[in-house]
């Protein structure tokens, strides 16, 4: 009103502001967000000049206020996006880098995929093993009929000082060796195969010249033994060759399947470790999602806190002027601009209308409860000796509903709308049906349940985060984030472990948290994460549409369950109000 007044050309008539103020006439409409403005001047000039000035600097002061609050929200935003990022980034380096040293990626598929290795290796393992029996039984025999040992009868050939023969039976062990392989994985016709076989058959044409040469030559053989001596010891070389390539072969895949049966039986527990890993990874990335969407929405949400300003009627000026008769001179014969119905303004803007009863029934949620007229209970409802019409009935719905830990939210769009008085109803109807209940105060920036049940601060440390009895069956926890921020308390876990140690301790057959309105805070969404469980309540006609909307859209977006509606302003001063619910119309 200052600023009005520094803008107006007759300023100098009024040196006190309460005297300029007095010129200006305000009627709010009771049932809507309508008022009505007159204003009083000496001229209708003036008085147009003074009401459009007015509504200028009021709109200027809204937007004053819309950046002001966007600003806060966003470099509040703006930091925990940073940790929330790094923390997501940190989450991310350890699931993948847990996955690359694990070689995991589906239980079920690579739990298959090395029993079936597993399998195939015991398989060629025991064929393998055949083979390398079936060359021992043939070296045994023909050790026999010589009656020397492999190295005898080379010695006794005297090849072992032969370094062109060392050379040719080192190749032939190995030869020995790859051949085995190449047949487990190709046929005998296979080209490999068949050169690795050529091979074999030159050296052993060479093998076979160096024994004869030998034989021949060597003093202490008996020269009648001739070439079947030669052609024996060539036998039992190649079978002892044989042999000793198909033994280091039965090694080799016995130490295979003993690494695969170890990695199948780290599998359950690199599983178990994955899954906390993954887990960790995704609350990461919810909160960070959900940090990106306020960021997104923090413009918006400005309007629907400061609305604008419409105007709906033009002004119109009295020609019959007013003021003391005694000065229509000297006040330059004042006209009172009447507006009543004619110039009104309308503070929100037409984008975001009031709640209807269609806007409800599109939905498609249930309503769960309905309750009368009611801004806060009286005095004597806070007790479960009387019971307010209305939460009997929700309470019974309640209690047939199926609750993840027995645990509900009650919040609304906006403030004003009655979800602390819905709290407390409720949680007195379900104490008079014989349940026990805690009730938390979470609307750490505007506590006002622990005002209405008469909490005061306890300033022993020992009593943090600790419920109090309020009546037999009825507790009330007030947590506290301590030097934490709320938000870090929130996302960090804290209020999550104060309220499992308060349920585990106090043994509580429902839990109801009063949260701040989905609208002017990320806190709800935030414990949406662990608390699934929303009873959302709505004033229609008192409402607006924006923020209710916008709530349901971020409750579905963090999959939260949105067990129904509690319509608050049954039988309304003003009108009724139809409910619809499926084919059932109530008014």
């Amino acid at each position: 009103m200052i600023k009005v007044r520094e803008l107006d050309p007759e300023k100098e008539l009024y040196g006190r502001i309460d005297e300029y103020k007095s010129l200006f006439n305000v009627q709010p409409d009771d049932s809507s967000t309508i008022i009505t403005l007159s204003v009083e001047a000496s001229t209708p000039e003036i008085a147009h000049q003074r009401l459009e000035t007015l509504i200028e600097i009021f709109q200027q002061r809204l937007n004053q206020l819309r950046r002001s609050d966007a600003d806060q929200r966003s470099e509040f935003i703006q930091k925990e996006l940073i940790y929330a990022e790094s923390t997501l980034a940190e989450a991310e380096r350890e699931l993948v880098s847990f996955k690359e040293k694990y070689n995991l990626v589906d239980s079920d598929s690579q739990t298959k995929e090395l029993v079936g290795a597993i399998s195939s290796l015991r398989v060629i393992q025991g064929e393998v093993s055949a083979q390398f029996e079936a060359s021992k039984s043939q070296v045994s025999s023909l050790s026999s009929r010589l009656g020397q040992t492999p190295d005898q009868a080379i010695r006794a050939l005297q090849l072992s000082e032969d370094q062109d023969y060392q050379a040719i039976q080192e190749r032939l062990s190995e030869l020995g060796v790859e051949i085995v392989d190449a047949r487990a994985q190709f046929t005998d016709e296979h080209p490999q195969v068949q050169y690795l076989l050529d091979q074999r058959d030159t050296l052993l044409k060479q093998q076979q010249e160096a024994i004869n040469k030998a034989a021949e030559t060597t003093a202490g053989i008996n020269p009648s033994i001739g070439q079947g001596y030669s052609n024996l010891v060539e036998r039992m070389i190649l079978a002892e060759s044989e042999k000793n390539a198909l033994q280091q072969q039965v090694i080799q895949l016995q130490s295979q399947v003993g690494q695969l049966n170890r990695q199948l039986q780290a599998m359950p527990s690199a599983q178990a470790q994955l899954a906390v890993l993954q887990r960790r990874y995704d609350i990461a990335e919810s909160v960070y999602n959900g940090l990106t969407a306020q960021v997104q929405v923090t413009q918006v949400n400005a309007f629907s806190i400061y609305p604008n300003v419409q105007v709906l009627d033009q002004p119109a000026g009295s020609p019959t002027p007013v003021g003391p008769g005694r000065k229509p001179i000297a006040l330059g014969a004042l006209l009172t601009i009447i507006f009543g119905n004619t110039a009104i303004i309308l503070f929100l803007e037409s984008r975001n209308p009031l709640l209807t009863a269609n806007d409800v029934l599109k939905t498609g949620l249930p309503i769960v409860g309905k309750i009368s007229y009611l801004r806060q209970l009286p005095r004597e409802n806070y007790d479960c000796k009387n019971i307010y019409p209305g939460f009997q009935r929700l309470a019974s719905v309640i209690s047939m509903t199926s609750l993840e830990s027995r645990t509900l939210i009650i919040t609304s769009a906006s403030k004003g709308e009655g979800k602390t008085t819905v709290t407390i109803g409720l949680a007195n109807a379900l104490l008079s049906l014989g349940f026990r209940v805690l009730v938390v105060d979470a609307d750490f920036q505007n506590s006002h349940l622990k005002l209405i049940l008469s909490y005061e601060n306890q300033k022993d440390e020992h009593s943090k985060n600790q419920p109090i009895s309020i009546n037999s069956g009825l507790d009330l926890l007030v947590p506290k984030p301590n030097k934490q921020g709320v938000f870090e308390f929130l996302a960090r876990g804290g209020f999550e472990q104060v309220l499992n140690f308060a349920q585990m301790h106090g043994k509580y057959d429902y839990v109801l948290i009063d949260t701040p309105p989905t609208s002017l805070g990320d806190e709800t969404m935030l414990m949406s994460q662990f608390i699934h469980n929303i009873l959302l309540v709505a004033w229609p006609s008192m409402s607006n549409y924006n923020p209710f909307h916008d709530s349901l859209e971020q409750l579905n977006r963090h999959q939260a369950n949105v067990l129904g509606l509690v319509i608050n302003g049954i039988g309304n001063r003003r009108e009724n109000y139809l409910y619809r619910h499926r084919e059932v119309e109530i008014i």
